[in-house]
């Protein structure tokens, strides 16, 4: 009797379907995220996210060691964003370039003034500099101060134009340009013009 049980539940087993959602590009470049830049999450966490929001369970949230709430917000084949604390949220989104990916990783902090920053790593997540550095703050304008500006400035990507706009979020945004933009090329992000 046992056998049998066991067969019939093997053969439910097998005619049942077996289709998990296939992994995404930019939940695989997540997953594979070192650990360094998912802090505070452990990566169990991050794949416990990530396979909820592959099985359509984007709002569901997982504890991070701070034991606040962390979720998956966006993804895409070419974008994950993950909120990994309430005032952090990361943004990995997969450029191409010549015939390899880059990942192109937003960190945006969130408080009284948003502040973000920018690295981009190979597939690798070895880190590419000359591809992109931070704006001096001479980028924003002149400033008649003799102390140098504290910018502040929320990233945002568009990854149908290409454009990288970087939005004045500082106390002294008034008397500095709004925002300054810039376009992925195959030598990496460069500025355009402001109008």
């Amino acid at each position: 009797m046992r056998k049998l049980v066991v067969a019939i539940i093997a053969a439910l087993v097998a005619a049942m379907p077996c289709s998990l959602p296939a992994e995404l590009p930019a939940a695989g470049a997540l997953r594979n995220a070192p650990s360094s830049l998912l802090i505070p999450l452990e990566q169990r966490t991050v794949r416990d996210l990530i396979d909820y929001a592959l099985a359509g369970m984007m709002t569901h949230t997982e504890p991070n060691l701070l034991g606040s709430e962390a979720r998956i917000l966006a993804l895409d084949s070419a974008k994950v964003e993950v909120q990994t604390s309430p005032g952090r949220v990361l943004t990995i989104h997969l450029l191409p370039l010549k015939k390899k990916t880059v990942y192109c990783v937003i960190e945006t902090l969130g408080g009284d003034f948003t502040d973000s920053s920018l690295t981009l790593y190979d597939s690798d997540w070895t880190p590419l500099p000359k591809l992109w550095s931070e704006p001096a703050a001479s980028a924003w304008g002149k400033i008649d101060s003799q102390e140098p500006p504290i910018v502040m400035a929320e990233y945002s990507f568009d990854p149908t134009s290409g454009i990288l706009t970087l939005t004045n979020t500082g106390e002294e945004r008034e008397k500095m340009l709004p925002f300054l933009r810039y376009v992925w090329t195959a030598k990496g992000f460069k500025p355009l013009k402001q109008k």
